[in-house]
């Protein structure tokens, strides 16, 4: 079975709208997005605890930034994964994102009218 972008979106519906799917793909689409959250979590501990240094984890993360904070921003799928990681309070994974001057909190106000609309 492929993957697609809709299904992403789909998968990602916050909690709060209530329509969240428990259909096997949605579930594991879901899990692979909080595994990939855990690591970043992961290594914003590590910078944190000076074992990674800031311009490797930029380096790392670069496309990571550019797609969720930047260049994807305004997608349906990626304005549904920032309400999962907000929604699903992952603070430790937003600290990493604050790092490097993107504040997940900020955009969640216009996410959150977007998705209702």
């Amino acid at each position: 079975m492929r993957v697609t972008w809709v299904d992403v979106e789909r998968a990602l519906v916050p909690p709060s709208s209530a329509v969240q799917t428990c259909e096997p793909i949605d579930t594991a689409i879901r899990d692979c997005f909080e595994d990939l959250l855990n690591r970043f979590a992961g290594l914003e501990r590590m910078a944190q605890e000076g074992l990674i240094r800031e311009s490797d984890l930029k380096d790392a993360l670069r496309r990571w930034f550019f797609i969720i904070g930047e260049r994807d921003k305004d997608k349906s799928h990626i304005r549904n994964l920032r309400l999962f990681i907000v929604e699903g309070r992952r603070e430790t994974a937003m600290k990493l994102f604050r790092r490097f001057d993107i504040d997940l909190k900020l955009a969640y106000p216009a996410d959150v009218a977007s998705f209702q609309a």
